[in-house]
């Protein structure tokens, strides 16, 4: 089960990263990049993480990927073929901040 899991995690990433970059407009100079998704034990449920470029537009970033979280979730429906297509939610994801801050950290000393 695990494996399916992740097959539909994959998948769920790939196919929300394309409809972001290709149907969500964001303002001109902000980039979101899909990273990541987490599948629920029971499918029922898609936590996406995502970054913006640049880090400070997360706030912007993540309420207008929500104002068309309907939208994506309804092309997710129509491009997987399973029967019930798990709810998206949308969590920014810190890793690239983190690294940033290691990287800091490490080159003072």
């Amino acid at each position: 089960m695990k494996f399916r899991r992740e097959r539909l995690s994959n998948l769920i990433r790939e196919k929300v990263a394309k409809i972001v970059s290709r149907e969500v407009e964001f303002p001109e100079g902000k980039l979101v990049t899909i990273t990541q998704v987490n599948v629920s034990k029971d499918l029922r449920e898609a936590v996406v993480k995502f970054n913006v470029f640049p880090s400070d537009d997360k706030i912007e970033g993540k309420k207008i990927l929500n104002t068309h979280r309907n939208f994506i979730q309804s092309r997710l429906f129509k491009t997987i073929e399973i029967a019930v297509v798990p709810k998206i939610r949308f969590e920014y994801d810190k890793g690239a901040e983190n690294i940033a801050v290691i990287e800091k950290i490490i080159l003072k000393g």
